[in-house]
């Protein structure tokens, strides 16, 4: 099913309510993972929250991670074919491990565009609650934008300008507004000032 924990640097961080706690949540989510396995109207947990998922990269090292692996397996069944031929194996042997290296490859190719998929899901579940707490900290919708995309698609301002089709002069206001109303300095804060609790995903 899979594994929870709790970690901190700092020694008796955690008391028996939060243990309590934390087991309480592990059941809980065991079991929504279990109902979503057997429901009948097909819903899936990881489908509405991505971000959950923690097999699914959630930056660009997991993903080049991820897509190495899977680039492995292709290269060890070709090397596996380049050593029946070296060997002069039977034509129906280096037959049948070709077959298996072009399914190997037809399995790899599905499964980085499904990762891909996911990580540009979480990118999008990460813009859109990053953009609603910045609305609630009474930045407009259009500074609520480039707030997300600051703290999630590490836009620059001349990238931001090009994305939305405004002048690299608004750009930098709305930047210099945002951070004031955040009370910060620095574009790499926007990020852990709206979500805390989050992690900066590109």
């Amino acid at each position: 099913m899979g594994q929870m924990s709790l970690q901190s640097l700092t020694p008796k961080t955690y008391d028996d309510t939060v243990v309590a706690a934390a087991e309480w949540l592990a059941a809980a989510l065991a079991n929504a993972i279990a109902r979503d396995a057997t429901s009948p109207l097909g819903h899936d947990l990881y489908a509405d929250h991505p971000e959950l998922d923690s097999a699914r990269p959630t930056s660009e090292i997991d993903l080049m991670s991820e897509v190495s692996h899977r680039m492995e397996r292709i290269r060890r069944a070709a090397r596996t074919v380049q050593i029946a031929a070296q060997e002069s194996r039977p034509s129906d042997e280096i037959a049948t491990e070709a077959a298996l290296l072009a399914e190997i490859c037809v399995e790899v190719q599905g499964e980085v565009v499904e990762l891909l998929r996911a990580k540009e899901a979480a990118a999008k579940a990460r813009l859109s609650h990053l953009q609603a707490a910045a609305l609630r900290t009474a930045l407009t919708p259009r500074e609520a934008e480039i707030a997300g995309l600051i703290a999630v698609d590490q836009l620059t301002n001349s990238e931001i300008a090009r994305h939305l089709h405004i002048s690299l002069k608004t750009v930098k206001t709305h930047v210099g507004n945002i951070l004031s109303k955040l009370g910060i300095t620095q574009r790499s804060e926007i990020g852990y000032v709206l979500d805390p609790d989050g992690e900066e995903r590109s």
